[in-house]
Formats: structure tokens, C-alpha cells, sequence
């Protein structure tokens, strides 16, 4: 867990260098905060029963940063889904040593691309997402068209579902500072 913790703190990080680098001292610069949002289910887990169990928990982290008017300038957004099995008799069959990968992490290895109506990987649609959202206010996240889940206005190239995504990335403008 310590390598994702480090993994956040450079991405927050590599945002305030991103903003550094392109603040051109224009009349609309001020200042810059920076904020970190997260959302955290575990509904997929399962009990063992007469059968082994996983216990199972999906994290998305968002990064922002915002202006003066409280336009995002930058995000950076990630997932990890985190899955230990355990036996029946409660014994965790997962190896503790495990270092779970990030969505982003696992790049073209996380395998969407197959099953994707787009052919676009993970990383590829969030970056989609990232890129849209530059520019966007906290109300119009608020008042993002959804339909299932999924964005409306990024239909041809977004096709997973964002309201995690989304909610994580409202709470990193709330805690933005």
C-alpha cells in the first residue's frame, strides 16, 4: 500500500509541476489549489459459504487542480481493485506479498481493448475523461448527462462507467486548498 501512496503523492505532485510550468503570468492565472479525492466500494466482495470467498476493494483516486475561478487545469485519475481470496475456513489464499497494480499501471495488460465497443483500453478511455473535464467547473460535473453510468457526451470515446470516476474527481475540487 505504500508503493500507492507514493505513487498518489507523485502525481499530485507532477499536477503542481504541470501548473508551475505553464503558468504564463496571464491576467486569468491567480491561485492554484490542488486537491485529492477518493471513493472506495467493497460491494463486490463475497462471503465464502460452502464455497471460497474474495474479499474485494475498488478504489478510485482522483487528483485536481484548480484555478482561481475554480476551473480544473489538470487531473489525473486512477483505479485499483484490490482482490484477496480466502478458503471457506477463512484462510487468506492470496499471497500476501502481492503488489496490486493501478488500472493505469497495468496499461494494455488490464485487457478492455477486446471487449470494448471502441478498442480502447482503460488508460485510454480515463485519459478521454481527464481530457474532457479540463476546463470544467464543479457544477458542470454536477450536471453531466449520464445514462447507466456512462457519459453521454463522450459516447464515441468513453464507454466505462464514470460516476466513480466522477464523484471521486467532486471530491478532490471539494478538498481542494
Amino acid at each position: 500500500m505504500t508503493r500507492k501512496v507514493l505513487a498518489l503523492i507523485a502525481a499530485v505532485l507532477l499536477i503542481a509541476m504541470v501548473v508551475t510550468a505553464c503558468n504564463t503570468g496571464s491576467a486569468a492565472t491567480g491561485d492554484v489549489k490542488l486537491g485529492l479525492g477518493t471513493v472506495n466500494r467493497i460491494n463486490k466482495s463475497k462471503d465464502a459459504g460452502d464455497a471460497d470467498g474474495n474479499a474485494q476493494t475498488d478504489a478510485v483516486i482522483a487528483a485536481v487542480a484548480i484555478d482561481s475561478e475554480g476551473k480544473i487545469i489538470a487531473v489525473d485519475i486512477d483505479s485499483v481493485q484490490s482482490k484477496i481470496a480466502f478458503t471457506k475456513d477463512g484462510k487468506v489464499a492470496t499471497d500476501p506479498a502481492t503488489l496490486v497494480k493501478t488500472k493505469k499501471e497495468f496499461g494494455d495488460d488490464y485487457g478492455m481493448k477486446a471487449q470494448s465497443s471502441l478498442a480502447k483500453e482503460w488508460y485510454e478511455q480515463i485519459a478521454e475523461l481527464e481530457k474532457y473535464l479540463v476546463g470544467k467547473k464543479l457544477a458542470d460535473i454536477e450536471g453531466m448527462k449520464l445514462t447507466d453510468g456512462k457519459a453521454d457526451d463522450l459516447k464515441t470515446s468513453v464507454t466505462i462507467t464514470v460516476t466513480d470516476y466522477l464523484e471521486a474527481v467532486k471530491k478532490a475540487i471539494a478538498n481542494a486548498n
